[in-house]
């Protein structure tokens, strides 16, 4: 009885023994293994993520691309589309890129285009940007014209500018005075129109060689409109500066509602000032 308990506990402590070797084994053998690498830092930015371009014009994106692990590939993809290749420089670790992109003369105002990119480097990770594309006006209003030809300017207009001042000083001068009650010279009107001694007859504050009569359209049906219409503020102006008001069918002086001020105007109502 002693014996077989002494075997078996022999047999108890040698089992332990080797299930111990084995286990230490074991843990060798995982030491021997080798560790799975980390996989490299990937990065892709761009200069700027949202661009307006006119239609029909280009725009250059700039693209940095970094990989630890070297780069192999860099695609676009437009508007979800298919994604084209860009070339790369395949296993360096970075580089500078642009990609351009031409926005489509038919474009529709305002129409956005996102570009999505994508960086993928040789163990396959990758990394993502998108920038966006807007479609506007190819032509930009500038503030001021300049048109010059070896340095001299190819427009002239001092001719039109003296016109326009003389209109504004017949209004002021004579227009406004049948429009408080007062009567307008229709020698003086005519005068100006023709620009007598190069001052209006004396009206205009200023001299010029030009005239309104002479760049005046002609109607078909009546060469004399606007000497008939001097004629009709001069006699409605008589009347007026006598208090007459005007009625359908006479003219007169009638009272602007939104102001309260009287204007001169003719038998079916129209204000001499702004005809002329």
């Amino acid at each position: 009885m002693k014996l077989t308990r002494l075997v078996l506990f022999k047999y108890f402590l040698l089992g332990s023994v080797l299930t111990s070797l084995l286990l230490l084994s074991a843990c060798n053998n995982d030491d021997d293994e080798p560790d799975v690498p980390t996989p490299g830092t990937i990065n892709l930015t761009l200069d700027k993520n949202s661009f307006e371009v006119g239609r029909g014009n280009s725009v250059d994106i700039g693209l940095t691309l970094s990989a630890e692990d070297g780069i192999r590939s860099l695609t676009a993809k437009i508007g979800g589309g298919t994604a084209d290749d860009i070339s790369v420089t395949a296993g360096s670790t970075s580089q500078s890129v642009t990609y351009s992109f031409e926005v489509p003369a038919n474009t529709v105002m305002n129409t956005q285009f996102p570009i999505e990119f994508t960086l993928t480097d040789e163990t396959g990770s990758s990394a993502t940007a998108t920038a966006t594309v807007t479609a506007i006006a190819l032509i930009s209003v500038p503030d001021t014209y300049e048109y010059t030809r070896n340095g001299e300017t190819t427009v002239s207009y001092s001719g039109q500018i003296d016109r326009l001042n003389m209109v504004e000083e017949i209004k002021n001068k004579i227009l406004r005075e049948g429009d408080n009650g007062m009567v307008i010279s229709e020698q003086a009107l005519l005068d100006a129109f023709a620009n007598t001694g190069e001052n209006g007859g004396g009206l205009f504050s200023f001299t010029s060689d030009r005239q309104l009569k002479s760049k005046t359209f002609q109607p078909d049906l009546d060469d004399r409109l606007f000497e008939d219409l001097f004629a009709g503020a001069a006699t409605a102006s008589v009347a007026a500066s006598g208090g007459q008001m005007a009625s359908n069918g006479t003219a007169g002086l009638m009272v602007r509602e939104n102001s309260g001020n009287t204007i001169l105007v003719d038998e079916n109502g129209r204000e001499f000032t702004q005809l002329i």
